[in-house]
């Protein structure tokens, strides 16, 4: 009789282990990368923003310029209620602007949810993430694209140019 509890409580749990190990080998042999190397990943990338429209600028500047073709890459900026010009801003640089306007439910991690909501539909190969006041390297999207190949997930390193700015900066640096 024990044999046959512990056997129904470890079926569940086998099968979900199954789902997963199927989910991680079907990633791993997943190709998006046409057979001469030229790129083929989609990447949606997501800038959450809140009174953002002063540093948003350097950032879509740098998105505008990493060596990634343009075809490949949509860029949206979820303007979090903000009370300044971030949604212009992100339209004036060709980014698509997700204005949120919710005093109740405020902080990034809703303005992410509210703006995946608009993002995943559209079916991207990828989602990247950026923050407002950050800048991308310019190889970095066709490195995403070249680990994405192989693997399911990438974080990218994080470098912190203002050391100097306080210790909040000092903290992120760290």
């Amino acid at each position: 009789m024990n044999a046959l509890v512990v056997l129904a409580l470890l079926l569940p749990a086998s099968l979900a282990a199954l789902y997963y190990f199927g989910l991680t080998t079907l990633a791993r042999f997943a190709r998006r990368t046409i057979a001469d190397g030229t790129p083929s990943t989609h990447f949606a990338i997501l800038v959450p923003a809140h009174n953002e429209a002063l540093s948003l600028p350097a950032t879509l500047q740098s998105l505008a310029l990493c060596g990634y073709p343009p075809h490949l890459r949509t860029i949206y900026v979820v303007a979090d209620n903000c009370t300044d010009d971030t949604a212009a801003v992100a339209r004036n640089q060709s980014a698509i602007a997700i204005e949120r306007h919710d005093s109740s439910l405020r902080g990034k991690g809703y303005a992410l949810a509210y703006a995946l909501e608009t993002i995943l539909p559209t079916r991207p190969d990828a989602v990247l993430i950026l923050d407002a006041d950050a800048e991308l390297a310019r190889d970095a999207l066709a490195i995403f694209a070249a680990r994405l190949s192989t693997t399911a997930v990438v974080q990218g390193s994080i470098r912190t140019r203002n050391v100097d700015d306080g210790p909040t900066a000092l903290v992120a640096a760290v």
